[in-house]
């Protein structure tokens, strides 16, 4: 097992223990995983406003750079969404779901906005679909039919039970 002393802490441990640097003369980084990520996180909360000013400054670069990219690279860009969707289910739905609640209004508009513009279309989608769906729509129209029946059938039948109970009754016998 081959081992390697970190110039950090100075403890002597297995190379498993110590990233790997192709740059280094023996492959590794010279300081341990364990140190490497204290310096890491130590450095990144000295820095930390540094940091957000940065990104603060370079924002509207960087947002013009996604929208160029994705824009030039559409296939790759729409495969990735597809993919990482796919992989992350649960967490995409859960972000559908709030970014549904707290976007209701602005949705709803835009949904008017979108029907008023494109009423023929909607129309003729509408009635494409009527057609080649004749068959399933019958069918649950008369589901639908049979169970609105049922359903007053039973209202009837508990209006007359509850008749029933409400006339009084001779509980004496009659004498014949």
């Amino acid at each position: 097992m081959q081992t390697k002393t970190c110039t950090k802490c100075g403890e002597t441990k297995p190379v498993e223990e110590f990233s790997k640097n192709s740059r280094s003369s023996n492959g590794f980084r010279s300081r341990c995983k364990v140190c490497h990520a204290a310096a890491s996180r130590r450095y990144h909360q000295e820095h930390r406003e540094a940091a957000a000013a940065y990104y603060q400054k370079y924002k509207e670069q960087r947002a013009a750079w996604k929208r160029r990219y994705r824009q030039e690279h559409k296939e790759a860009a729409a495969a990735y969404d597809r993919r990482y969707r796919q992989e992350h289910k649960e967490a995409a739905a859960a972000y559908d779901r709030r970014y549904n609640r707290e976007h209701k209004e602005i949705r709803a508009v835009k949904a008017r906005l979108y029907r008023e513009g494109h009423k023929e279309e909607i129309a003729a989608f509408g009635r494409r679909y009527r057609q080649e769906h004749k068959a399933e729509i019958a069918a649950y129209v008369r589901r639908c039919r049979r169970e609105q029946a049922t359903a007053e059938r039973s209202r009837q039948l508990q209006a007359f039970i509850s008749a029933v109970k409400e006339i009084p009754h001779n509980t004496e016998g009659t004498e014949a």
